[in-house]
């Protein structure tokens, strides 16, 4: 089972191209709300550890820089509304 993003389905297979499915500018948003979800998730969960939300922050932090550089890498004009919108759930 795989977690599909927006228009991943319809794409080319990777080795096709020369980007990711999921690096385009619908499926960064998606995944930008997905991991804020998750660290909303992650604050209310009373039963996790210290060390379990250290790790966590810790690997939120890398894929909150990973998704920064992707929407950096994005230079189309006709999508900005997508990008503001997910860089505003990233800096959350």
């Amino acid at each position: 089972m795989a977690l599909l993003f927006p228009g991943e389905a319809v794409t080319p297979a990777p080795h096709v191209m020369s980007y990711s499915a999921k690096d385009t500018v619908w499926a960064l948003n998606y995944r930008t709300i997905l991991l804020w979800q998750s660290c909303l998730r992650m604050r209310s969960n009373v039963d996790a550890s210290d060390a379990e939300r250290a790790r966590y922050g810790v690997n939120a932090w890398l894929e909150a820089d990973a998704l920064e550089k992707a929407f950096n890498s994005h230079t189309c004009g006709l999508e900005k509304t997508y990008i503001y919108q997910g860089r505003e759930y990233l800096f959350k």
